[in-house]
């Protein structure tokens, strides 16, 4: 939805010009069964995505002026809907929910409105995103929940009763749950509701759910895998990617009766003594990113916006590209503090600029023994955490160790195709 027709063109045609071909306007599951198509294949890869949207389980949820979110970015897209007017409620708080807001708002509607049932630091997109979408005009209500849409006599939303919540400690997923408050009832006037809450897959293509085996990707369908988002649910494009890496590997092997890839993993330490300063070491190599400022996607300019096929994203020229590019993490450099060398001096958690190392007692660590519930390891000693999620690589904690007992642990991988 945010690439132009010329874009997605070039990219299908990539395709193709490999040596696929392409077969459209077959329905599989109706006009041919996964079966059917396993007895003419060597192999089949079910990567149908997610494209039913979940219902909201709301009275008159199928009331003319409501559609799930996808949907109308799909009528959109085909040019068959060209105007939205009056108020436009979107419910979500994803990409979709977001593409629904902007594209309704730029296609005239008076009012849009976008609503979720968390607060706005649970939200699926990211600052800029978020930023964007208010600058063009959206509207952002947060912990409310839709419990009930009003219709007239021509049973049509005329507007949507919404409940206020309030968030629940983090469960096993980490996200915060929802609780409704009762009497705390809001309506909201709604001339079109668009539901994007979430959307799955549809497993009636394979004549139901399939178990499949998240080793080989393979399933209980003879010859049959599945991969991407039909198989976890909707993530994002790299996720779906690097599951289509694993996939077609898999396969590759069922069809010639050998693994033909090898992965080699390569490590190397970068000690503090006698190498010098790991922040030297990175400017002089190049990377530098603590020391060019991020710069922010260009886009076009908000009064330009209103046409909807134009593509707001700009991207960056040559040199832009090049430069935010040595802004890399450095993300295969891992941090180890060797615990019997520690003299516990804090120097490494005071440098930390974005509080990764903690030293904490025993009592505060918990840790996962043969996949049951997290226990105290009893070791009478203070721990160092690391938080290697939100590490930047910066490398002043190497710097600033006196003894010195942290390395920072370059991993390489390589994939060698033996064919």
């Amino acid at each position: 939805f945010r690439l132009t027709e010329e874009i997605l063109d070039e990219e299908i045609n990539n395709v193709l010009d490999m040596g696929a071909t392409l077969k459209t306007n077959i329905w599989v599951g109706k006009d041919i069964s996964v079966e059917e198509l396993a007895k003419g294949c060597d192999a089949v890869i079910l990567a149908a995505g997610c494209l039913v949207p979940v219902k909201l389980n709301v009275p008159n949820e199928g009331a003319d002026g409501v559609m799930p979110g996808l949907d109308f970015m799909i009528e959109v897209n085909e040019g068959r809907v060209d105007k939205v007017s009056g108020h436009v409620i979107v419910i979500g708080g994803g990409f979709t929910a977001m593409d629904c807001a902007r594209s309704a708002q730029k296609l005239g509607a008076q009012k849009v409105s976008l609503v979720y049932r968390r607060t706005r630091n649970e939200l699926r997109v990211d600052e800029r995103e978020i930023r964007e979408t208010s600058i063009e005009g959206v509207e952002f209500h947060y912990l409310l929940s839709p419990k009930e849409i009003i219709i007239n006599g021509r049973k049509h939303v005329t507007e949507i009763v919404f409940q206020r919540n309030r968030l629940t400690e983090p469960g096993q997923d980490g996200r915060r749950g929802v609780v409704p408050i009762e009497g705390s009832e809001i309506p909201m006037k709604a001339d079109l509701v668009l539901s994007a809450v979430s959307q799955t897959a549809d497993h009636a293509i394979a004549g139901g759910k399939l178990d499949v085996n998240a080793g080989d990707s393979s399933t209980p369908i003879d010859k049959v895998f599945a991969t991407g988002d039909y198989v976890t649910g909707p993530q994002n494009i790299i996720s779906a990617i690097g599951a289509a890496h694993k996939t077609a590997r898999s396969v590759d092997g069922f069809l010639m009766g050998r693994d033909r890839f090898e992965t080699k993993v390569e490590k190397v330490s970068w000690e503090q003594k006698p190498m010098g300063s790991y922040t030297g070491w990175k400017t002089i190599k190049g990377n530098i990113f603590d020391l060019i400022p991020r710069l922010d996607n260009p886009c076009v300019p908000y009064e330009k916006r209103k046409d909807q096929n134009l593509e707001v994203d700009l991207g960056y020229d040559k040199e832009q590209t090049y430069w935010q590019g040595q802004r890399c993490y450095l993300c295969n450099h891992n941090i180890e503090i060797d615990e019997k060398m520690c003299i516990l001096c804090y120097n490494c958690v005071d440098v930390c600029p974005y509080n990764c190392i903690l030293m904490l007692q025993e009592d505060w660590v918990r840790v996962y023994k043969n996949g049951g519930e997290p226990e105290a390891e009893n070791k009478g000693h203070t721990y160092m955490i690391i938080d290697e999620t939100n590490c930047v690589r910066c490398g002043l904690c190497i710097d600033a160790c006196p003894v010195p007992c942290i390395t920072m642990e370059k991993t390489e991988i390589e994939t060698v195709f033996n064919g």
